[in-house]
């Protein structure tokens, strides 16, 4: 017989999915040029993954870079200007008229130096949407287009799955919604012929559910790096509940026997005199939590119990303690 705070386990089936899936589109008209992955395909964030044909946006580019080095050569010609009718009107050699044209022309170069700066900007960065990069690491899991494809702004090109974490998901029941909080203690088997029992914390609780299941979505968030999940994949979900209040006595469910009547005992080993005999202790019954029952009776905390065999025992029969009981 043992004191101890109750914790009480519901086991619920679970999914394994991705906390990020996206299906990544094209942000320009273009034809598919190269397609530098296929389906199953890893990649690192940044990772380029298609490239549309880009050649007149190069050229675009070369000829915004010309026209902002010809912008700026003409901004150092107006300030030189500037500087030298500058120095001519504090001599008094120049007018005050010459020295506002040249002030005047000086700012329409550096205007016209930092459009040409901006449209180089926005054709580099033209350029730059030709190629569809890995916002996150993970895997293509879908391919939708081939080589040679004409593409519209929006079409979709690629599927990628994050697979370096998971998200475990389970429909809570709404009886016990108010029983289960972030940080929750858990075991999680994947259902894999190899997978073993994993200690994991509840992360978070939706607190909208589903009216024609009356479910809960319960989540947990891992790294996958020694769990061996993959998205997809099913799972046993076991939920600890409780732990926080007063201790109480419990069994094995095993050291029960239930008569005909409804009543309910447990066989105490005990005895005086150096006889060990078998004791009938009738109890009350309470909580299931972990394989082991609530009882309240004549019993404390260290009393040893018959777990096997107790359907056949007779009040006061002599027992004999194996080794190690």
């Amino acid at each position: 017989v043992e004191r101890t705070v109750p914790v009480q386990e519901l086991t619920l089936p679970a999914d394994v999915l991705s906390p990020r899936r996206v299906e990544l589109s094209v942000e320009v008209a273009g034809l598919v040029e190269t397609l530098l992955v296929d389906e199953g395909s890893r990649v690192d964030a940044g990772a380029p993954l298609l490239r549309l044909r880009a050649l007149p946006k190069e050229l675009e580019v070369r000829t915004r870079r010309a026209a902002l080095a010809r912008t700026q050569a003409a901004t150092k010609l107006a300030e030189a200007k500037e500087r030298r009718i500058g120095r001519l009107r504090a001599d008094n050699m120049a007018s005050e008229d010459n020295y506002d044209v040249v002030s005047a022309e000086l700012a329409q170069a550096r205007a016209e130096a930092q459009a040409a700066q901006a449209q180089l900007a926005l054709a580099r960065d033209q350029l730059e949407r030709h190629v569809v990069r890995a916002p996150f690491a993970g895997v293509v899991s879908d391919k939708l287009v081939e080589a040679g494809a004409w593409l519209s702004p929006g079409d979709a090109v690629l599927t990628l799955v994050e697979v370096d974490r998971v998200r475990i998901e389970a429909p809570l029941p709404q009886a016990w919604l108010g029983h289960v909080r972030a940080g929750t203690p858990a075991r999680l088997r994947l259902d894999r012929a190899d997978a073993e029992p994993v200690p994991v914390e509840v992360t978070r609780v939706i607190g909208v559910g589903s009216r024609a299941t009356r479910t809960f979505p319960l989540q947990i968030d891992l790294p996958n790096d020694s769990l061996g999940a993959a998205p997809g994949m099913s799972a046993d979900l076991t939920l600890q509940i409780g732990g926080g209040g007063s201790p109480v006595l419990a069994v094995p469910a095993d050291a029960l026997v239930r008569r005909p009547d409804g009543s309910t005992l447990l066989w105490r080993v005990g005895g005086a005199d150096g006889k060990t005999v078998a004791e009938p202790v009738p109890v009350q019954v309470g909580r299931n939590f972990g394989g082991q029952l609530e009882v309240s009776g004549a019993l404390e905390a260290g009393d040893r119990v018959v777990l096997e065999g107790n359907e056949r025992l007779r009040p006061g029969q002599a027992v004999r303690l194996l080794e190690g009981s």
